[in-house]
């Protein structure tokens, strides 16, 4: 971590005086009402909310790299006195150079959240505690041709939690891929890659995946991103393996619409202390009904061998000004699991200032 850290600085300052920044800031508030927040099978948990957050980014760029940073800070307040309104927090930074055949990347990340939020579509507990993740990411791809190119990639995430019983775990990927260009708009990609998930309750999981993926550019507004493979994970004395899939639909139809569709059935960590196979399905589209006002619609679909989760919501945001937006939402949400189903309806409204 330390490296990797100490590595970007010294790129960061070696680049400063050429780069061109950007740099902006801006705050938001959030008020929200859940007619059952805690998503209890006995629908009795009503809660009322308020959140204050502030944020503030610099962009930095040269003809061949760049620098983004992000950093976020929110204050929450509960009409339930027993939820704990400590802050939370979030810290971004990435970097990316392109030299003429060479490309190279580095993310970090640190996270402060809580977990009222972070596990819905994780193990789907709400418990009042606090999650604390780290990430690192580097990532180098070599052009062998115009046709060719070679990536590697490496992931550490740390993920560590507080005043709950869920499971800390860190996870380590490393990911080996080879692209090919089928032609101005298309590409095949062959990629290998393996995990290992270590937990604090358990010795850990290894799991080794094999994708074939294809990317399809059929218009200037529209991406298909189709991957598919076969995954193992491993354990003390047993494997098992499954067939894996991603698919992703991004299309900017026209000035009024923008829609988004990913489907997956992945292997993933999770604060259970366990690997697991999940289900996905995400929804996204907005529609401008005027230049100032404009029609939002997400949904989430999540299953698991425990639990079918649903989230849809629908909004809409007015943008008074430039810097000044208002949006209006409704969120309904749903939880089947074995022990009983939940249902809960939340109304939110918020009102941010970008400068």
């Amino acid at each position: 971590m330390n490296r990797y850290l100490l590595g970007l600085i010294l790129v960061i300052s070696t680049n400063t005086q050429a780069m061109n920044w950007l740099g902006n800031y801006g705050l938001d508030i959030e008020v929200g009402a859940d007619d059952n927040y805690f998503l209890t099978p006995t629908n009795e948990s009503e809660v009322n909310w308020a959140t204050l957050g502030f944020f503030v980014g610099a962009d930095g760029s040269t003809e061949t790299s760049n620098v983004d940073f992000l950093a976020r800070i929110n204050a929450n307040r509960y009409s339930d006195k027993t939820l704990n309104d400590k802050p939370t927090a979030a810290l971004l930074l990435g970097m990316d150079n392109q030299g003429e055949r060479l490309y190279s990347n580095l993310d970090l990340l640190y996270l402060f959240e809580s977990t009222l939020e972070t596990e819905l579509l994780d193990s789907g507990l709400r418990v009042d505690g606090r999650k604390e993740t780290v990430g690192v990411a580097p990532g180098l791809s070599y052009q062998l041709n115009e046709r060719n190119s070679l990536s590697a990639n490496l992931g550490l995430q740390s993920v560590s939690y507080s005043t709950t019983t869920l499971v800390d775990y860190n996870n380590y990927d490393l990911g080996l891929s080879w692209g090919y260009g089928l032609d101005e708009t298309s590409d095949f990609s062959t990629n290998l890659n393996y995990t290992k998930y270590e937990p604090d309750n358990n010795a850990g999981t290894e799991t080794a995946a094999l994708f074939f993926g294809y990317v399809k550019r059929s218009s200037e507004t529209t991406t298909y991103d189709f991957t598919l493979g076969y995954t193992t994970v491993g354990e003390s004395i047993t494997s098992t393996g499954s067939t894996t899939y991603r698919l992703l639909i991004t299309n900017d139809h026209d000035e009024l619409n923008t829609f988004s569709l990913r489907i997956s059935q992945l292997y993933s960590p999770s604060s259970l202390g366990i690997v697991r196979l999940e289900n996905r399905l995400a929804l996204g589209w907005v529609h401008a009904f005027t230049e100032k006002l404009q029609g939002l619609l997400s949904a989430d679909y999540l299953h698991t061998t425990d639990r079918d989760y649903y989230e849809v919501k629908p909004g809409i945001r007015y943008r008074f000004t430039q810097r000044l937006n208002l949006a209006g939402s409704y969120r309904f949400r749903r939880d089947n699991r074995p022990g009983g189903n939940a249902e809960s309806n939340t109304v939110l409204f918020t009102l941010s200032y970008t400068r």
